[in-house]
């Protein structure tokens, strides 16, 4: 795995910028991933993985998007059993610690950030952007990674 050349690694399998649809699929086992077409966005198909995946030292569950068949954002979200913060028994400490979590993992392989913000700490490439993003509107923290730039 090599994020600052945006190359990844969901369970030893190497995924790079420009990578296609079919090039990606034909990496893992059928049914790994579902896929869904975009109803909101023309061209766009997302992949999301049944279960879980392992991406370096992280077990996560992971959506790609891809645009006219090419490789565009990946969402990561840490499943860890240690960050698992249901709505019915929520804890703005375990919130806190999985974006901390996020936010170090990132540290440890990039270094210090292109810019941070509260809610939003980014590392900016050629190749586009890696991110660690939270909302605690909706509860939602993942790291994201952008090849390219999203218009």
């Amino acid at each position: 795995m090599d994020l600052h050349k945006g190359i990844l690694k969901f369970n030893e399998v190497e995924i790079m910028p420009l990578m296609t649809q079919d090039a990606f699929e034909a990496l893992f086992p059928k049914g790994f991933f579902r896929i869904i077409k975009s109803a909101g966005i023309p061209d766009t198909v997302l992949l999301v993985n049944i279960g879980s995946i392992k991406c370096d030292d992280m077990l996560a569950r992971v959506t790609v998007y891809f645009y006219k068949s090419i490789i565009r954002m990946i969402e990561i979200i840490c499943i860890d059993d240690r960050f698992r913060n249901p709505v019915n028994d929520w804890s703005d400490e375990k919130y806190e610690l999985k974006r901390d979590f996020h936010n170090k993992w990132l540290f440890q392989r990039l270094g210090v950030p292109t810019t941070v913000n509260e809610w939003k700490t980014t590392y900016s490439f050629d190749w586009g952007t890696i991110s660690s993003e939270s909302n605690p509107r909706d509860s939602t923290l993942e790291i994201v990674v952008v090849y390219g730039e999203l218009r």
